[in-house]
Order: C-alpha cells, then structure tokens, then sequence
C-alpha cells in the first residue's frame, strides 16, 4: 500500500495517478513516482528530508483563508485548490530538512518548475505565493521579486494579480501597502519589514541581495538570462529561500523556460540528481499528436479541466485550431503545453497556391483602385514595392489582387562562405531579371524605388501609400517635392505604419488567413512572395495578439509584411476613416459599380 502523506486530496491524487485512473502524461507519473520514492526514504542517512503535513497546509489553507478570485464567476469566492493543486503547489512546501537552523524550519526545495498549460490558474498562485511569503511565512525582513521582462509583461502578469488581491481584501489592506510609483513599485508589509518587488531589469548592484523569494510567470519568454542569474546568486544567502519558475510552453527552445523543462525532465528520469529542485510538467506524451484535437486529450493535458475552465472552452478552441495552420499551432503550444508549435509556418502553402493564377496580369485589374505598401531595406538587402488592388469597399465581399517587386543590390547575388547567404544567393539568381529587380552594385539605387513609385502612381489609381517609416522618411519628403503634393494631398496620399506596434497588426494577420482560405486574395504565382510567406512564422503573444516572429537568418518575410500592411491600410481607411478614401478612388468604383464591372 502507498504511504500517505495524512493529506486527503493530496494522497487521492497521487494514487489516482500511480493506478492509472487519472490519464497524465509521462512526465506527471515520474514526479508522482518520485513523491512516493522520497516518502519511502525520508528520515535518513542518505536522504536527511521529511514531509510535515503541517506546512503543506499553512500554505494551502493561507489561500483558502485570505486570498478570494477578483474576476470573472469566481469573483469574491476563496480561492480552495483541487488536489493537483496540493501536490503541484502544497507539497514542496510541506518537504523539510532534518536539520533545523537555529531551530527554524528549513525548506528542502531551493526551486520549484512547473510547466503547464494556459488558463490552470498559474499566475493566481504565483501571485498568492509572493503574498504568503512576505508576512504568513514568518520571516522577518524577506525580500521578494517577481521578475519580468518588461514593464508591460508586470501589468499584465502575476505581480498585478497580487496588488488587486491585496486592494480587494479589507484584511491585506490592514497588513500591506501597495506602492504603485514607477520608481519604488512594491507591495509592503511594515509589520515584518518585507516586501514584494517587480524587477524588470539587472539591479545596479548586488550588494545587499538577501532574497528570500523569486517567482517567475511565463519563463519561456525568457532569452536572456543575466538578471535571472542574478537573483538566482542572491537566494544563495539564505536557505531557505526559493525560486518559483512558472511557464506556458513556448516555441523558443533558446529559453530559459526550455531549458528549466529540459533540467527537470532530467531529474524526474533520475539521470540528475538534485534534490533540491522540485517540479512537474503537464502536457501531452510522444505520439500523442494525431490525435491532437481529442476532448480527451485536452483532458489528459489540462488537470483544470471543467474546473476553472470548461469543456466548452476547449471544444471551442479545438474547432478554430481546426481552421487553420496557425490555430492549431497555438493550440498544441497553449492549450496541449508541446513546445515548438505557437511559432510556426503561418499559412497553408497549398492554400496559397491555390489562390494564384500564373495569367494574371495587372493590366487585367488596373482599373480597381489599389494600395501601395513599402518595405525599404537599409540599402544592402531586400527592398519590397508591393501594389493590392482592390475590388470593394465592403471587406465582407471584397477581392484582392497583390503584386510584388523585390529590389536587391547585385552585391546580394555573390556568393559568400556563410552558408545561409551562399542560399540566399543562389535564390535570388534563379529570380533575378524576372522577379528581383538588380539596383546598384554594393546597395540598392534609391533612386530606382523612387521612380518606380512615382511611375505607379500615375500609372494606376494608388489610393494610399503605407509605409515603415525606418529608411522611407527622406524619399517619402522626396517624393513629395518631386510630384508637386500640396501639405493637404500629401497626407491623404501616405499613410504610415510602423511595423513594430504588433497590436495594429493582429486583425489584419487573421484577415489574410480568411482570405486565403476563402480565394478571395488572388496573386501571380509569384516565387518571391510565395517563399517571404513560407517563410513568415506567426506567434501569439503573452497578452493575446498576433505578431509575425523574427525570421531564420538568411530567410525572408518582406513581402509577407507588405501584404499584411496593405489588408491593414484597407482596414483603416475602410472602417476607421470611412471618408478617408480619396474621393478620385471613390469616383472610380462608382463607375465601375454602375457599370455592373
């Protein structure tokens, strides 16, 4: 019979997983396994650690007790854990040295990893767990950090949990201060001199550091890993203090969110041994995959399942992953926590293809007015001229026809000892003449893009012309100068749009995809713009709009954000500035209208 820890839920949990009744992923059973192993040593010579029921539920019970939801159905109920959640989160507080330091308590853990699929209430516990820390954990003076990558990533992840719990709840507000000014942002408990910090850079110095805490929410953000380092260094002052690392799956395996998993995955198979990390990883197994869209498999994934989220939210998200490729990516990262899916090939290549027609010439759709979108190199590589013609102002009915030209500077069609510009090169002489545009020798000849801009715009009815404004600005004054624009048509004419505020571009991303999918973008079969698509990886980010990731060195995706910022001009002129379409272009499709074309 398995030992038991005295713990109701914590022990029905752990045996519904060690019988099988409860379907979980490898990784679920091997720490269930090693919870049993450990109770079966503990107390000895070679394993000097215990489990004190006790402390397991000081800690459940502060949530129950002090802590309640702030939103959504749950809001004003206590926050009660599910018997995952003992074992999750309540058993590496319940895990004991032998030894006692000037008879305290000491914690076997020094780090807890948890990996585990959106909406599981990760961040609520992390934010209850900072909480705790500063005044239940009697320790005078701790020092507590939440550390994030950015300022934004503090107001939307667990930290900002913690000081909404704490400004709900007339008890917290007794016990705490909340601090919300830029320079000394903090939650503080005055009674025990400890404080809770967001830290979203490297401190000045370190000198000083006596951490206690660290938790940190979606580590798989994580690239760069100096200020983890440092608050890792800091914890080694104490020992009893801990690093909490939450995390989503993600797709960067260079992340310190990967690189945890990949640690604890060693130690779960026991070819580490470390005794001092504890950890758990729900998801799915190798194998799994086919049947990727399965209830039951999102069951298996998500132990919350229809407990905090319901068996409609999955059905739902299963039915749009079925819709496209990038849907379904996000699904398997998100919602199956399988790393190295949220940022994948965009779209479904056949699907492109099938939307072109090698016959079509733009001659055949002159007579639409058109959008014209720039990508301008800084002079040494790929520069876009991308021209979408369009068929209505109606985006429910309208068709699109889009025409690429891609400039390089011949220096691009030498071959170099890099092997991802030697294939770079090679591509671009198989299109050179007929789809590349050559322009000068070591760069591109601005002056080439200039007069094929102006060219287009008395030849056909440009309607707009939107651009980045990096390396544009001085040909945009140019242009400006050299066709004679009043102040008035100068600004009806150009529309800028900088491809850094992701947020804009997150409808037009799934407007391309319904198009695409409904035949209504029509293209000609162009092998640039169809390798710049193939290429282009979209990614959902921590607050839930889309964004086209950095590419591969030595692929492209010029062309594909050309495209996206012509359907998101067309979205902005259309519903955002109704009038804003020139009235020339507004004259002609009523022509056109009346004329039955």
């Amino acid at each position: 019979m398995a030992i038991k820890t005295g713990i109701d839920p914590l022990d029905e949990y752990c045996e519904a997983v060690k019988s099988g009744e409860k379907d979980v992923c490898k990784w679920v059973k091997l720490a269930v396994d090693r919870h049993y192993r450990d109770l079966e040593r503990q107390r000895t010579d070679d394993f000097p650690y215990y489990f004190e029921p006790k402390a397991c539920m000081h800690y459940v019970n502060f949530f129950r007790d002090h802590l309640t939801h702030f939103d959504g159905i749950f809001s004003g109920k206590p926050i009660t854990f599910e018997p995952w959640q003992y074992f999750t989160w309540g058993s590496p507080f319940g895990w004991l040295r032998t030894e006692r330091v000037m008879d305290m308590p000491i914690r076997r853990f020094n780090e807890v990893i948890v990996i585990i699929p959106k909406k599981q209430g990760k961040s609520i516990v992390a934010a209850g767990t900072v909480l705790y820390l500063i005044y239940w954990d009697d320790y005078p003076g701790a020092q507590v950090y939440m550390l994030a990558n950015n300022r934004e990533q503090v107001k939307g992840l667990a930290y900002r949990d913690a000081e909404v719990m704490v400004e709900k709840s007339a008890e917290l507000e007794e016990l705490f201060k909340v601090n919300h000014s830029a320079g000394d942002r903090g939650i503080y408990c005055p009674v025990m001199n400890s404080h809770v910090k967001p830290q979203t850079s490297d401190p000045e110095t370190t000198d000083g550091l006596k951490v206690l805490g660290v938790v940190i929410d979606e580590i798989k953000d994580w690239t760069k890993f100096k200020i983890y380092d440092t608050f890792a260094d800091g914890t080694s002052t104490d020992p009893n203090s801990f690093i909490m690392n939450i995390t989503t799956a993600g797709d960067r395996i260079e992340s310190l969110g990967y690189e945890r998993q990949r640690y604890l995955e060693k130690i779960l198979e026991q070819s580490i041994d470390d005794e001092k990390t504890f950890g758990v990883i729900y998801g799915i197994d190798k194998g799994d995959e086919d049947e990727w869209d399965s209830l039951e498999l999102a069951k298996k994934a998500n132990p919350n399942f229809g407990v905090s989220v319901s068996e409609d939210y999955y059905k739902g998200r299963i039915k749009k992953a079925r819709q496209s490729k990038r849907s379904k990516a996000a699904y398997m990262t998100k919602q199956l926590n399988d790393w190295g899916h949220s940022s994948s090939g965009w779209l479904d290549m056949a699907r492109w293809d099938s939307c072109g027609d090698s016959e079509l010439k733009i001659e055949d759709v002159a007579h639409y007015p058109c959008i014209m979108t720039i990508d301008m190199a800084a002079k040494f590589d790929l520069t876009v001229i991308h021209l979408t013609f369009f068929d209505s102002y109606d985006f429910e009915n309208v068709n699109f026809y889009t025409f690429a030209d891609f400039y390089v500077p011949e220096m691009r069609l030498r071959k170099t000892d890099d092997q991802h510009s030697d294939a770079y090169s090679e591509q671009l002489n198989e299109w050179a003449g007929q789809w590349v545009t050559v322009s000068g020798e070591e760069v591109i000849d601005y002056a080439d893009i200039k007069r094929d801009i102006q060219k287009y715009c008395r030849t056909y009815q440009v309607d707009k012309v939107a651009f980045d404004p990096h390396n544009f600005e001085q040909m945009r004054q140019d242009l400006i100068s050299e066709m004679g624009l009043s102040d008035r048509q100068a600004e009806k004419l150009f529309l800028q749009i900088n491809q850094n505020a992701y947020k804009s571009f997150d409808n037009p991303i799934k407007e391309v995809e319904a198009l695409v999918l409904q035949k209504r973008l029509n293209h000609d079969n162009n092998p640039v713009l169809r390798w710049c698509i193939g290429n282009t990886r979209i990614k959902e980010t921590t607050y839930g709009y889309l964004k086209w990731d950095k590419p591969v060195q030595g692929e492209k995706i010029d062309g594909a954000v050309t495209l996206i910022m012509a359907i998101a001009t067309h979205i902005y002129a259309v519903e955002d500035h109704g009038s804003g379409i020139s009235p020339a272009a507004q004259r002609a499709m009523a022509k056109l209208k009346k004329a039955g074309a």
